[in-house]
């Protein structure tokens, strides 16, 4: 526990341009599987809320994410099926430059109660709550211009332990 615990404050608080950025993908929800495409869907936020989470796997590997990813698969109703991954700068060009909307935060997560330990955890912040209601336009239109700057990878064995797919390089 202590080696995780050290690794935690060694994982730095800013992003690096060339770093890897990974969304964990779902179906139904994020992908088309009969036509093997990304849904802009993949970076919606949750209902009230403005933020989506991401993993950095320059601070982690694939095994480790494709794990946590099944962590929080559900049976019979969403089913992990592997990655959409970017780099930081790519994330950045897409920004209008009037915009502070996508933008990259580090958000650790450290929650011994639920054996919940993510210092590569972050967050895309897709907009700003107006009067408690996220705005929705402007996070689709944001959403879609993500969709065209990641390149998604499918996992052949959802359901393995470990990595199989093509090393996640960009």
């Amino acid at each position: 526990m202590l080696g995780l615990f050290i690794k935690y404050f060694t994982i730095p608080n800013q992003y690096n341009d060339e770093e890897i950025i990974l969304r964990i993908i779902y179906s139904p929800y994020h992908i088309d599987l009969k036509k093997n495409q990304l849904k802009s869907s993949a970076f919606h936020p949750p209902p009230k809320r403005v933020d989506i989470s991401v993993l950095r796997l320059n601070y982690t590997n694939s095994n480790f994410c494709k794990q946590h990813g099944q962590r929080f698969a559900v049976p019979s109703k969403k089913y992990y099926q592997g990655f959409a991954a970017f780099k930081v700068a790519d994330l950045n060009e897409i920004r209008n430059a009037d915009d502070t909307e996508p933008r990259l935060i580090v958000s650790k997560i450290f929650e011994p109660r639920k054996r919940l330990f993510l210092p590569m955890h972050g967050d895309i912040i897709m907009g700003k709550l107006e009067n408690g209601v996220p705005p929705s336009n402007q996070m689709k239109r944001r959403a879609k211009k993500i969709k065209k700057i990641v390149t998604l990878f499918r996992d052949p064995n959802p359901d393995s332990i470990k990595w199989e797919g093509e090393a996640i390089k960009i």
